[in-house]
């Protein structure tokens, strides 16, 4: 790859990425959750949070609504010890099956 890029005033350039489906071949936040909420929340919260998944599809509600409500029912309660403990294992076990080679050397480049 070429020299990094600069600025005219000879400062680098600023690079930014999205990460699903930029640096991923695919959406993970849904991965990320199903590897990292205990399983018996998992499925109540299927049940309980399907009208807002359903309003969600049909454009009622926008997404970070529907994350934030995810984020908020998955991890009630949980340590912040275990939520990072949880985001490791899922960076060690399901990303690099997930990363776009092709991204992660342009990444990396920057």
């Amino acid at each position: 790859m070429q020299d990094r890029p600069q600025t005219p005033a000879g400062r680098p350039d600023l690079a930014l990425f999205d990460f699903d489906g930029t640096l991923t071949t695919r959406e993970t936040f849904p991965d990320f959750l199903r590897h990292a909420v205990p399983p018996r929340r998992l499925a109540v919260g299927r049940v309980l949070l399907a009208p807002l998944v359903v309003a969600y599809r049909i454009g009622l509600v926008p997404v970070a609504t529907l994350r934030a409500w995810l984020v908020r029912y998955g991890f009630a309660g949980v340590a912040k010890a275990a939520l990072d403990d949880a985001g490791a294992r899922f960076a060690r076990d399901v990303l690099p099956g997930v990363l776009r080679p092709d991204a992660m050397t342009r990444l990396r480049w920057h």
